[in-house]
Formats: C-alpha cells, sequence, structure tokens
C-alpha cells in the first residue's frame, strides 16, 4: 500500500517536468489578455455583419465567435465568460428565449474542449503520451461540426426572431469591419497551421500567442493598459 503512496507525488514531478504541460498556463495568461483587451468583441462584429440579417443571426453570430475564440485560448471558461458576456445581451435585445440564447452560449462554449488549441486535449497529451499535434488535428472536424450543427440549430429555434436583427447589411460595412478585425481573425490559423505542422511545438506556439496577444492588445488595439 505505502510503495503506491508514493509514487503519487513521483507521477506528478513526472507530469509538471513535462514541456507540453508549461503551454497550459501560457494558453490561460492568454486567455485572460485577450479578454481583458476586448477582442471579443471584435470577433462578435465580424460575425454578425456578415450573418447577422439571417433568421437567427445573431445566434448564429454568436456561434461563431465563440468558434474563433476557442480556437484561440483553448479554453471553455475563458469562452463562456468573454464571448458570453457579449452574446447573451445582443440575443436577450433582439428577443431570443432565455433557454435558448443560455444554451446557445453554454455549448457554444464548450466548444474550446475540441477545437484546437484544446488545454484538455494537452493535458491528455501529456498524460497519455501522445503527439498534441495529432490530437489537434483529430479535434478540429468535430469541433467545426458541432460548431455547424449550432448554427442550424440556433436558426431552426429561433422562428419568433425577426430576421434583420443584426441590422441593414452593406457589403461595404462587413468588409470594413473584417479588415479592421484582420489580426484577430488570424489568431486561430496560427495556431492551428503552426502545431500541426509542427512548426511550433503546442509550449512554443503559446508562448509565441501570449506575445502576439499583447502586441494586438498594447500597440494594435490599445484596449489593454498595464496601470
Amino acid at each position: 500500500g505505502v510503495s503506491y503512496l508514493v509514487q503519487i507525488p513521483l507521477t506528478l514531478q513526472r507530469a509538471l517536468a513535462d514541456p507540453v504541460i508549461l503551454a497550459v498556463p501560457m494558453y490561460i495568461l492568454m486567455g485572460e489578455i485577450l479578454y481583458r483587451g476586448r477582442i471579443g468583441q471584435q470577433l462578435f462584429d465580424v460575425a454578425n455583419a456578415w450573418v447577422g440579417r439571417l433568421r437567427g443571426g445573431t445566434g448564429v453570430s454568436a456561434v461563431t465567435a465563440f468558434t474563433f475564440f476557442a480556437a484561440i485560448v483553448g479554453s471553455s471558461m475563458a469562452s463562456v465568460l468573454t464571448i458570453g458576456r457579449i452574446a447573451l445581451p445582443e440575443m436577450e435585445k433582439v428577443g431570443y428565449p432565455k433557454r435558448l440564447s443560455y444554451g446557445l452560449s453554454v455549448v457554444g462554449g464548450s466548444l474550446g474542449i475540441l477545437i484546437p488549441p484544446s488545454i484538455p486535449l494537452i493535458l491528455y497529451a501529456s498524460l497519455a503520451e501522445v503527439s498534441p499535434a495529432d490530437l489537434f488535428i483529430a479535434g478540429i472536424l468535430p469541433g467545426l461540426l458541432i460548431a455547424a450543427l449550432l448554427a442550424v440549430w440556433a436558426m431552426i429555434a429561433s422562428p419568433r426572431v425577426p430576421a434583420g436583427s443584426g441590422g441593414r447589411w452593406s457589403a461595404g460595412h462587413a468588409l470594413r469591419i473584417t479588415l479592421r478585425a484582420l489580426p484577430d481573425l488570424s489568431l486561430p490559423f496560427f495556431f492551428i497551421d503552426t502545431v500541426t505542422t509542427e512548426i511550433y511545438t503546442p509550449t512554443e506556439a503559446a508562448g509565441v500567442g501570449v506575445v502576439l496577444a499583447l502586441l494586438l492588445t498594447l500597440v494594435v488595439r490599445r484596449s489593454l493598459r498595464l496601470s
């Protein structure tokens, strides 16, 4: 019995010494930086500019923003806190039932479990001693499929929400918003491409991501203050 107890601290020590585990606090830090820098609003505005006029378009915009943010921070909690606090008031403003708006937010936030760079997948890769890149590749399609089904459900389950709830659509307006948010939109592709092609390890990508998040919020957006 005692020998098994001795193995517990040894197992913890080996796990904490794994370089992959070092990626977890850095992704959490990056999520906090982006949350404080209000990057979630940029993602939601882009999605709403393109699909806001569809039936249930505000819900579809929320799902799209959840998907992009999950692909940046890999955390369900950060996604719910960041995008949820933006999307919930918008959905309630256009007449979404609370059970629908909260349901979309909870399920949309959970996409961070599957879509890379998923923190749970990083932890699993360390414990199971498998390649994080392989797990990331395996999580892309299921995550996007769930997001697509959730967007379809938002359209089907919103019969009383008027089409055009996102305002009058203008291609020029949508393009301007998209170009303004291009640095934010490029972050998910950076993580997925560099990790799955093994240009960076998950730990290296997380470190670079923290630097990019600081540059984006402090220099480009100027939406974050250190004081």
